[in-house]
Parts: C-alpha cells; structure tokens; sequence
C-alpha cells in the first residue's frame, strides 16, 4: 500500500504550528546545546641540540544536539527533542598526536666529501592515534510518516538488544561491524527509541614522514631533496560501517581513507 495519502495529510500533523508551519523546515532553536568534557596532557621539547617535538594526549567527551555547520538539521523525532542529544560527530574519546623535528649536528658545515654524506639531514614525523568516529543508525524510511524533508535518514530504528560483537577476524570485521539483530524498524506511524551516535567505527593509526636532505654548493646556495611518506606504513583506516537499515550493505564496512603515497621534490634556494 502506498504511503503517499498519509504523508501529503503530514502537515497538519506537524508538531509546530499544524497546517502552517508544516514538515519540511529546518528546525533551528536554542536547545541545539553543546557540553564538552575533557582532559588532556602535554610533553612538548622546544628545539634545542637539533631536536624538537610535541605530544598531547585527550580524554574527551562531546555533547550536542546537531553538529552540523549550517543553520539547523533534521529531527529524527520533534516530539521528543532529547532523542538528538548524543555524542557528537567529531567526538573522539582517546586523542593521540605525535610531531617532531631532528636534525642533527654532525657535519653541519658539510665540509669534505664524507660531510657532504652526512651532512644536512632532517627528519620530521607526525603520528596520530585516534579511537573511533560515532555511528547513528536509521532506519531508512519515514515509519513515522510526519513528512520529514531528511526523511528515513532522520527517523531512528529502535534497539532491541547489544550494539557491539567479537570480530574473529578482520574479513568477519567488515562484513559485520556490529550485531545488526540490534536494531529493528519501528512500526508504521512511529518513531525509534535508538538514540544518535550510541557506538564508534573503526579506531584510526596514521604516520606521516618526511626526511630532507640539504645540499650545499655554495654559502647561500643549496639543493634540497625532500621525500614525504603519508601513511608510511601502509595502515588500514575503514571507513564507518553502514548503518541504514534499508540499505542493501547494512552492518559492513564498505571503504577505506587512502593508503601509503610517496611525494619527492627538489628544489634549488639561493
């Protein structure tokens, strides 16, 4: 049966000024409220003896309503506002950042032939450890029939049991990131009672290097060769799983950000 009679008659169903304001607006108001709880540590070495670097470590926790950039977002349920007040988008629990830079003394006047060798190196490194990003289910149709512009990608499914699972291996990681018998679609006429961002995706591990070599000709003129490695060690970094119930690849990971690039350049400074 067709769901079109019940969503063209959603408007005089809508929450907020029935008949007038109707469904598809935007609903922006002061209960879109953020908190943030955090603490975070530092060791940091100012650059002395060639060598310099900064680590920080976060233990955090973030807190809104929406946190998208422009004027408001969809509500996966306007009679019950809380049911959008989750972690944020960008929380991250545990927070590990790494940069440095050495470049060490010998030969630095890169006189004779093994100086030139030796001679004018720098490395510099930057490393990042981060646990996963949050994931809201939805159900992937408007079961609540109320004429939402977002649609089934508002509306909630409802949880009916445990969200996380064992991976046995990381094939069986990514053909089932969580226990999808979690969450099931609400009835026709109703909203779901999971609530927004209630589990994280895959953690992320990325190490950046990049090593230069400078090459003296003359007292103000120098080749420069630089290699930068992205990723350098090739880590894998999965994308979120999907979470729509509607879709045909609910529950798997189905992408990666990039793997390991090299870039090399030379230049001449004078």
């Amino acid at each position: 049966m067709s769901l079109n009679p019940f969503t063209a008659r959603a408007g005089a169903r809508a929450p907020f000024l029935p008949g007038v304001y109707g469904t598809e607006g935007i609903y922006l108001d002061n209960s879109f409220t953020s908190a943030y709880h955090g603490m975070q540590l530092e060791v940091n070495r100012r650059f002395s003896k060639g060598l310099q670097f900064n680590t920080s470590y976060s233990l955090m926790k973030s807190l809104d309503s929406s946190s998208t950039t422009t004027l408001g977002g969809c509500l996966s349920n306007p009679f019950d506002l809380r049911s959008d007040r989750g972690r944020s988008d960008f929380d991250r629990r545990h927070a590990f950042v790494f940069s440095g830079v050495w470049s060490p003394a010998i030969h630095a006047d890169q006189k004779g032939f093994l100086g030139r060798i030796l001679g004018g190196w720098t490395a510099s490194g930057f490393e990042t450890i981060q646990s996963g990003s949050p994931v809201t289910p939805v159900a992937g149709q408007n079961t609540a029939l109320d004429g939402n512009i977002c649609g089934g990608s508002a509306i909630h499914p409802n949880q009916v049991g445990a969200i996380e699972r064992e991976h046995s291996s990381r094939a069986d990681m990514i053909t089932t990131f969580f226990n999808k018998e979690a969450f099931a679609t609400p009835a026709i006429g109703t909203y779901g009672s999971a609530g927004r961002n209630i589990f994280s995706g895959p953690a992320l591990v990325s190490t950046d290097l990049a090593i230069l070599k400078d090459i003296r000709v003359r007292e103000s003129h120098r080749f420069q060769f630089r290699a930068e490695f992205f990723n350098l060690f090739n880590q894998v970094n999965f994308d979120n799983p999907v979470a729509n119930l509607a879709s045909a690849t609910y529950g798997r990971i189905t992408g990666s950000q990039a793997g390991r690039a090299i870039q090399l350049g030379l230049k001449y400074l004078w």
